[in-house]
């Protein structure tokens, strides 16, 4: 019984370290599946206008100089989150030591909006996040918008492709409008104007 547990322990230790190497994520997450190939392989050349990308790049955890990692990001926001990531962390570990690890079709665990706020918690002011009925009762999520790994979201890192649909859900004459922010452009300006004021936040 002893053993039993020690081994747990002694697995789930190993999964843990492993999760928190960028390699080992993209042992699957890389292998031409449709998630992060691309993606992985702008990070990795220090180039590409993701998120993630951008993360990655330019931010430092606090207290280091070690660039922002998968699960910097890709973590459990409360203790339910992080036994879900142990368990994914389980998983990805047998997969990767029995050569069954693949690229999956989707995301099994979403970034937790409390991840995004534990370093963007001054976010209040903008466009969207002014609005309280934007923060609590409609449960908009943070990846909702601002999606980890799309490439070309522009400065505000939206994605142009689902943001606005997100937006005409209530507003539906702005579809428009949320179109030229989430591409980085003054909504207000003439189609040719460029961006004139912040949006980032």
């Amino acid at each position: 019984m002893t053993l039993c547990i020690l081994g747990g322990w002694g697995a789930l230790a190993g999964a843990r370290h492993l999760e928190a190497d960028n390699t080992f994520c993209v042992s699957c997450h890389a292998d031409g599946g449709p998630l992060h190939t691309r993606q992985f392989d702008q990070l990795a050349r220090g180039r590409g206008d993701s998120l993630a990308t951008a993360h990655h790049r330019t931010v430092r955890v606090a207290g280091t100089t070690r660039p922002m990692r998968c699960i910097d990001c890709h973590r459990g926001a409360d203790r339910a989150g992080q036994l879900r990531l142990d368990l994914i962390a389980l998983k990805d570990l047998a997969a990767h030591l029995t050569g069954r690890g693949r690229e999956p079709d989707g995301v099994t665990l979403e970034v937790a909006d409390a991840v995004c706020m534990s370093c963007h918690a001054a976010i209040e002011g903008g466009r969207f996040h002014a609005f309280t009925a934007h923060r609590g009762a409609l449960t908009v999520r943070c990846v909702a918008c601002h999606r980890s790994h799309t490439p070309g979201a522009g400065p505000a890192h939206t994605d142009p492709a689902h943001t606005p649909a997100l937006c005409a859900r209530c507003h539906p004459g702005l579809a428009d409008k949320v179109l030229r922010v989430a591409r980085g452009l003054d909504p207000d300006a003439e189609p040719s104007e460029p961006l004139r004021r912040d949006i980032t936040n």
